[in-house]
């Protein structure tokens, strides 16, 4: 993380040990999704400013994001195509917005705001288009039952809790018909509640070739322990 990022990480990491402390824990589940909002992008936490923000605003207050439009760079270069998915509508309005003015592209979504019809010509638009395009798409709506194999690219932006649903994120992008290799990209910060997130994902994927449902209110003691165990470095 940049230093200012830290610094706030670490100031929302001890409001939710001292809410454990002092308060049972009550808001447990609500400050750890706070959390995993900052680790997307600082700029969650104020959407109108979100909204506004420039892509030089946006690199400055998030090393993640900057490290995402250095992979975007690569892949333009390829000419090939790419997936990214975060859950946050805010997140994702933002990506397409500079995205699509940066590389002079349309950018198109998919998310429960997209209705079924409109999120097929979506995929449709950029499977036909020749060299270098994006879609960013929040990995609960576009998880199953799509075939995006014109991508052979994906970025995870933002984590989630389950593995089973990352998993047939990525799969949009090597289901049949598929004939390029395709590269998977996992961002997360080290020591935060990120790592630990992604310590839970590859332990319960290697304990289990099934589909895993952990829901987002299960083994919060668990995250609350790595937490007061994972202080910046």
């Amino acid at each position: 993380m940049h230093e200012a990022e830290a610094i706030l990480y670490e100031a929302k990491r001890n409001e939710i040990l001292n809410d454990s402390y002092n308060n049972g824990g009550a808001q447990i589940l609500k400050l750890i999704t706070e959390l995993r909002m900052y680790t997307t992008h600082p700029m969650l936490r104020t959407p109108e400013d979100l909204a506004s923000a420039t892509l030089a605003e946006l690199r400055d207050q998030s090393f993640k994001f900057t490290r995402m439009m250095e992979l975007l760079r690569e892949i333009s270069l390829r000419k090939e195509k790419v997936l990214i998915f975060t859950e946050y509508l805010d997140m994702i309005d933002t990506l397409q917005r500079v995205l699509s003015k940066l590389y002079n592209l349309d950018v198109f979504t998919i998310d429960g705001r997209v209705d079924t019809i409109e999120r097929q010509r979506n995929i449709d638009r950029f499977s036909t288009k020749d060299g270098f395009d994006i879609l960013v798409l929040n990995p609960k709506t576009a998880g199953m039952g799509l075939n995006i194999t014109a991508a052979n690219h994906v970025i995870h932006y933002t984590r989630q809790w389950n593995p089973a649903l990352e998993q047939q994120a990525s799969a949009r992008a090597y289901r049949n018909g598929q004939k390029k290799s395709v590269n998977i990209y996992y961002l997360y910060y080290a020591d935060t509640i990120e790592e630990v997130i992604d310590e839970r994902l590859r332990s319960k994927t290697s304990l289990s070739d099934e589909v895993i449902t952990v829901t987002e209110a299960e083994n919060m003691e668990e995250y609350l322990y790595a937490l007061s165990k994972s202080p910046i470095k």
